[in-house]
């Protein structure tokens, strides 16, 4: 549990932290508003990929964003 927070459900979906869930469910209602057209949950961003230096291998970087 990273930072002290508390997994939380909503739709179904569990989310790390409460602030987390509450973006979530804003997101949702802009959606209805049309004012986010669509977004995705847990998208993985590969930063550098991994790679050979000096005879070992390197791991790559990830980013896991929350929303897209």
């Amino acid at each position: 549990m990273k930072y002290h927070n508390r997994k939380v459900e909503c739709d179904g979906i569990i989310f790390d932290s409460i602030k987390e869930k509450n973006y979530y469910c804003e997101l949702k209602i802009l959606r209805m508003a049309g004012e986010v057209i669509d977004f995705e949950r847990q998208v993985t961003f590969e930063l550098q990929p991994k790679f050979r230096h000096s005879g070992k291998t390197e791991r790559a970087i990830k980013y896991i964003a929350d929303f897209v």
